[in-house]
């Protein structure tokens, strides 16, 4: 529809009634104040009309009343005129004015009346009743009085509506007159500092009925409030009314008002609506015909019933962009005026439109341009013939397209593409980078991204200006190779050559389709494609990961791990073919912990991945290229082999990042837990001969399956035990830093270049510390065993080394101690019968240089040595060997007493006066003839 239509029906015939009322409906920025403001310029000058124009900006509610009434008299109207200058917003400051409203507003809350309420339960009744009682209280808390009337907050800014009136680019909107939600103090914080009446409402506020039923409460106050305040409860609006429509009458004359936004009338607005909605014949006298154009968004229309059912025409500016509103025609006719507006003088321009006489009244700058022709021809031109360049029809469809999310935005596409977009454009073109990320980068979220395979060939063969043919390709051609050579050549680009679109991208014959808009995104080939190959759910992330990476769209949480998933089971693969001796452990290279996807709404780990997947094309092409590796592994298709070629580049990239972490020194987990399984190896008795870091090395993957003695100190059997369970959950930690597993998973090389680094750290100081807890406990429990351990072999060493003859061997020794005790049991002389068997089966166990070991283990112990080769000892063989062969010699010592004893017994019976000393004499020579027996026998 023309705007000229809505001029013919405001100067049409008024409704029996004597007004007309035409309203322009839409939301904020489609443009309803400029059409008000263009119908009053086209409309002035009438004879017959008293026209007031009331502005949306910078019109307070008093300039409303004055504007009316201007140049006019009557009783009402005097009477306004007085009112007006005793109201308190004349004198007083903006403080004491929000003071005011407040009071105002908490008087207006309690004398609310209940009785023409439509309350249709018992509840809202209770509700309401609660609001009238507390409600006041609250807005007279000093605490909510100071939140509300702050710096920003609510109060002010409706006292600075009501004194001054809306301004450019306030940006405020309809709601601005209105206490929403976001101005109540329901902070907890702010709910603590509140007197206790007050806390008690503000924190049952969070019901949310409650809340809507304040809030309602407080706008139904609010008008009745602004109007005390501002304008005087003397200013009767209807009586007002009635004056200028009777003066106007007498004068025949209509009043004509346009009205640019309703919501200069808050605080008035209700009275002022019953005034004009009044009959021109009436018991009080005849009035003049009233018309009133006025704009007004659609939620606040509705809401207007008295008014909205009393209006026969309304307009609405609200229209979708596309088949079903406004065109790609009308869109470049729109843009192509606003350009060619801005390549006048601004100077010649403002004097054009103050001696305009017609709609056509600005020249065409194209006609003077030595370049028409050309650029007319390059870039196109709207039906008015206004050249679109930079644009052509492809881009205005385009970025008009992204900026109409549910509906074409006039005040979006002046702001976008006629203010910022030229502004950029201009800084481009100078430092040739037209056109540049920054300048279309807002538009990319919705529009149609070019495929991030087609991108990726082009930052391959062009990667200086790849950036820029990608934003000529996206928005300046319908399909990627269709942006012309004249089109690139005036954004100082160089042709696009055939082999950098990959083959499925070029364009195809279509069958016949409906009428389409130049710019649309092409529709879906006949044919086959790649993604279409795919099962569920690879198709829709192939397909997903197009806008990932053109629009910035996040990818969902299923699409992530799924894609985490193969990136991380593809890198495995790889390193499984490499080189490098690499152990494969899930804890080695974690999925969750060392993969990171950019753009995914997936809540991922923080810390420091090894592999970052950007978020870009290059990166989404190779994501696409595993996918088809993966899910179509023969498939034989150029495109195909073009998308497995840029996941390879990237794979191998991806897999050195991994290798060149695994590769770095071990991390300090690591060195600890090669610490606590040395440690383990050296009290399993593994490094009893160890002399350096590789003979420590050598012994650390021999295992801990010796056990210890039952001798052993019981502090010991602990750690032994302990050192077995520490070592069999360590050595998977360690492999798993340091080994190899390939095939069947099991180790079968580790990184001894790197372990010998930290033995040799460790081997230095032996600090029995870990901050692992376990490691730590088992480490810390070692040194007061061995300490135990050491005293035993020193006592036992020290105890036994006199009773040995060094120059014998111990073979030697105890055949003769057993022929003694079994010669002794076979003469009765010897009471325990089990002795015999028990020194037998003690010297069963012992080698030939059992002895030798005792004489070691005296010379070890009456030395000062080290902790590390005390713990290697304690850890040997040597302190069983000790324990059995000291053992044989104190049961023999044993025998030898009982020996004694019975020779000693026997000759006490044959003489009771020999003395004890005289028995003691002649035992030595009884066991000497004892001996000299047993050697004749030997004969």
């Amino acid at each position: 529809m023309e705007e000229t239509k809505i001029v013919e029906v405001l100067e049409g015939p008024l409704r029996p009634d004597g007004y007309l009322l035409v309203p322009v409906v839409g939301r904020s920025g489609t443009g309803k104040s400029h059409l008000v403001r263009w119908v009053a310029d086209r409309t002035k000058g009438r004879d017959n009309w008293e026209s007031r124009y009331l502005a949306k900006n910078r019109t307070s509610i008093r300039n409303v009343i004055e504007i009316v009434i201007e140049g006019l008299d009557g009783d009402a109207i005097d009477a306004a005129r007085e009112a007006l200058e005793t109201a308190p917003a004349r004198s007083e400051s903006e403080d004491v004015l929000a003071e005011r409203l407040l009071d105002e507003l908490a008087l207006i809350t309690s004398e609310e009346s209940m009785a023409d309420a439509d309350f249709t339960d018992r509840r809202t009744v209770q509700m309401a009743d609660k609001l009238h009682r507390e409600l006041p209280d609250i807005l007279r808390d000093p605490v909510v009085r100071r939140r509300l009337t702050g710096e920003g907050a609510v109060i002010p800014r409706l006292v600075g509506l009501a004194m001054r009136g809306r301004s450019d680019e306030d940006g405020l909107d309809n709601d601005a007159i209105r206490v929403v939600e976001e101005d109540l103090p329901l902070a907890f914080a702010e709910i603590g500092e509140a007197s206790k009446g007050a806390q008690k409402l503000l924190s049952q506020l969070v019901n949310p009925d409650l809340k809507s039923a304040a809030l309602d409460l407080l706008n139904e106050a609010l008008p009745s409030a602004v109007k005390r305040v501002f304008v005087s409860d003397q200013v009767d609006l209807i009586g007002v009314f009635r004056d200028v429509r009777k003066e106007l009458l007498a004068s025949g004359k209509e009043l004509v008002l346009f009205i640019e936004d309703l919501t200069v009338l808050h605080g008035v607005e209700r009275e002022f609506l019953d005034a004009i909605i009044e009959s021109a014949r009436s018991p009080g006298g005849d009035l003049c015909g009233l018309r009133v154009l006025f704009a007004v968004t659609e939620h606040h229309f509705d809401g207007l019933d008295t008014v909205r059912t009393r209006c026969d025409d309304a307009y609405w500016l609200d229209t979708a962009y596309g088949p079903d509103g406004l065109g790609q025609q009308e869109a470049m006719s729109f843009l192509g005026r606003y350009l060619n507006a801005c390549r006048q003088d601004p100077a010649i321009v403002e004097e054009l439109w103050a001696n305009r006489q017609s709609d056509a009244w600005m020249p065409n700058a194209c006609d003077a341009c030595d370049h028409q022709v050309h650029c007319h021809e390059t870039f196109d031109r709207s039906e008015e013939g206004y050249g679109l360049y930079p644009y052509n029809p492809v881009a205005v469809n385009r970025l008009v397209k992204s900026l109409s999310g549910e509906r074409f935005d006039p005040r979006e596409v002046v702001r976008e593409l006629v203010d910022r977009f030229l502004i950029v454009a201009g800084t481009d073109l100078r430092r040739a980078d037209f056109p540049s990320d920054e300048l279309v980068g807002p538009f990319n979220d919705r529009s149609d991204p070019i495929d991030p395979l087609v991108q990726a060939q082009l930052k391959a063969t062009r990667p200086a200006d790849f950036e820029r043919v990608v934003n000529s390709m996206r928005y300046w051609s319908e399909v990627p190779e269709g942006v012309g050579d004249a089109t690139l050549a005036a954004f100082g680009l160089d042709p696009l050559e055939a082999p950098e679109i990959p083959p499925t991208q070029r364009s195809r014959p279509k069958k016949p389709r409906g009428p389409r808009h130049a710019g649309d995104a092409p529709e879906p080939e006949d044919e086959a494609t790649l993604a279409s190959r795919l099962r569920s759910p690879w198709a829709k992330i192939f397909a997903d990961l197009r806008g990932w990476a053109g629009n910035r769209q996040d990818l969902g949480a299923p699409a992530t791990n799924e894609l985490k998933k193969l990136v991380h089971k593809s890198v495995r693969q790889s390193l499984d073919f490499s080189a490098m001796p690499i152990n494969l452990d899930e804890e080695r290279f974690n999925r969750e912990r060392d993969l990171r996807i950019e753009g995914s709404v997936t809540v991922q780990h923080r810390g420091d991945p090894i592999i970052v997947i950007e978020q870009d094309a290059d990166t989404a092409a190779a994501l696409q290229g595993l996918i088809l590796l993966d899910q179509l592994p023969d498939i034989d298709d150029a495109e195909a082999d073009i998308y497995r070629r840029q996941a390879a580049r990237y794979l191998e990239e991806w897999t050195d990042r991994v290798t060149a972490r695994l590769d770095q020194s071990p991390e300090p987990a690591a060195a600890q837990a090669i610490a606590g399984l040395l440690v383990c190896a050296v009290v399993a008795g593994a490094c009893e001969e160890a002399t350096d870091s590789h003979d420590y090395l050598a012994a650390l993957f021999g295992g801990t399956s010796s056990t210890p003695g039952e001798q052993r100190s019981p502090k010991w059997q602990q750690v032994a035990t302990a050192a077995n369970t520490t070592y069999h959950r360590l050595r998977p930690v360690v492999e798993a830093h340091f080994g190899e597993a390939r095939g069947t998973g099991a180790t079968r090389a580790v990184r001894a270049d790197q372990i010998l680094t930290v033995i040799q750290d460790f081997a230095e100081s032996w600090r029995l510390e870990s901050d692992d807890s376990a490691i730590d406990r088992f480490m810390r429990s070692v040194r007061p065993a061995v300490e135990a351990e050491w005293e035993v072999l020193e006592r036992m060493a020290q105890e036994a080394v006199p009773l040995v003859d060094s120059s014998r061997s111990w073979s030697e020794q105890t055949q003769r101690v057993l022929e003694l005790v079994d010669a002794a049991h076979r003469a009765g002389r010897l009471r325990d019968h089990d002795t015999a068997h028990g020194l037998r089966a003690l010297a069963a166990e012992q080698d030939e240089n059992a002895h030798r070991d005792l004489l070691r283990a005296a010379e070890l112990t009456g030395a000062d040595k080290p902790f590390i080769e005390r713990l290697r000892a304690v850890a040997s063989i040597l302190p069983d060997t000790v324990a059995t062969t000291g053992g044989f010699i104190a049961l023999a010592e044993q025998a030898m007493s009982g020996i004694a004893r019975d020779l000693d017994e026997r000759r006490a019976g044959e003489s009771e006066d020999e003395t004890l000393e005289k028995v003691v004499a002649r035992i030595p020579a009884a066991l000497s003839r004892l001996d000299a027996a047993i050697k004749e026998l030997e004969k």
